[in-house]
């Protein structure tokens, strides 16, 4: 009772002094932004806390925000890689088919196909057609010279784009191209922000990532490993295969969705550089953003196509955030 009493006393006699040192105090208290890296510092959660810390101060004018989803589906071709190295890998087949074929003469895939080949081409030259001589194997024939005219005829089937043989040309060149990501032969180009964007969507935010493409999927996480940035794999939970065909059939999103076991479409993002495929994946509730790396206001970019859209130039300016309806558990005492 009387230490109670003499703390009520000394409270009233000194209350203008103590509240006089209590605002000084307040005033050379440090701010909550001053003392975030101090606490950022320490432990897992404390870097990610540092990171997003960073990440927010170095989002530009340019950034959209996009409520944070539970997954994100990306496109590979025109958001992870430029369409351009479409066009290298072709280049790459028929520059590298020759020492692929010696290499591999006597893999069953490689004869397999050149049977085919030797088959389909003795059939169209006696239709009257004009395609390439090859020599068949036979006692007077050297290996060297059956060899070097098959070279010659598939060099020609893939410059001519020769239909007949398509599929069989696919499986030869998907089959070349898995031997040279596999040697370090060939590199994946990625765009420059994409190994930045996945680590802050995966690592900071916590984000299942999903890459999408019509190849299967055992060709993307390949394609994904052996990129000239490093491996992306760890960064992707798994790869989706489209199943042939275009993006744009809202039906290939609901199957998604029942792979993916999301009851809440909109918990879903898909990222891709085709307005089209946005549409088809917003027809089943799935959320989009379009990667427009032109920066172009025409051709599938026109604005007409892209209205009421979230686009963006680069995959830095996607700046998540939590979704302000969602519920928050109440913090006790």
């Amino acid at each position: 009772m009387y230490e109670c009493v003499h703390l009520i006393y000394n409270s009233k006699k000194n209350w203008q002094m103590n509240l006089s040192d209590e605002e000084d105090s307040t005033k050379s208290l440090p701010t909550e932004e001053a003392t975030q890296p101090q606490q950022s510092a320490t432990g897992f959660d404390g870097v990610v806390r540092q990171e997003r810390q960073r990440r927010k101060q170095n989002f530009g004018p340019n950034a959209k925000q996009v409520r944070k989803p539970n997954n994100i589906l990306v496109d590979i071709y025109g958001v992870i890689a430029p369409w351009t190295f479409v066009t290298h890998l072709k280049k790459f087949a028929k520059d590298n088919i020759g020492d692929y074929v010696r290499q591999n003469w006597e893999n069953k895939l490689t004869r397999t196909i050149v049977g085919r080949m030797w088959e389909q081409l003795k059939i169209d030259r006696k239709a009257g057609m004009n395609v390439p001589n090859i020599e068949e194997p036979n006692a007077d024939n050297k290996p060297d010279e059956i060899i070097n005219t098959t070279i010659n005829g598939l060099q020609w089937v893939l410059e001519s784009k020769y239909p007949a043989l398509r599929t069989q040309m696919e499986k030869l060149c998907t089959d070349l191209w898995s031997n040279s990501f596999e040697t370090g032969k060939l590199k994946a180009d990625i765009y420059p922000d994409v190994i930045d964007a996945f680590h802050y969507w995966r690592f900071e935010e916590f984000i299942k990532i999903y890459s999408y493409a019509s190849g299967p999927v055992e060709g993307q996480r390949q394609f994904l490993r052996t990129t000239a940035a490093g491996d992306l794999n760890r960064y992707i939970a798994n790869g989706l295969n489209s199943s042939g065909g275009y993006k744009f059939d809202p039906n290939k999103f609901r199957g998604l969705l029942a792979a993916l076991r999301e009851p809440k479409p909109d918990n879903l993002l898909y990222i891709t550089d085709d307005p089209r495929k946005a549409r088809a994946a917003e027809r089943v509730g799935i959320r989009t953003v379009i990667v427009n790396r032109s920066g172009s206001d025409t051709g599938k970019y026109d604005p007409k196509e892209t209205n009421g859209m979230t686009v963006v130039t680069t995959l830095a300016d996607i700046e998540f955030i939590n979704d302000p309806n969602a519920y928050v558990i109440p913090q006790c005492c």
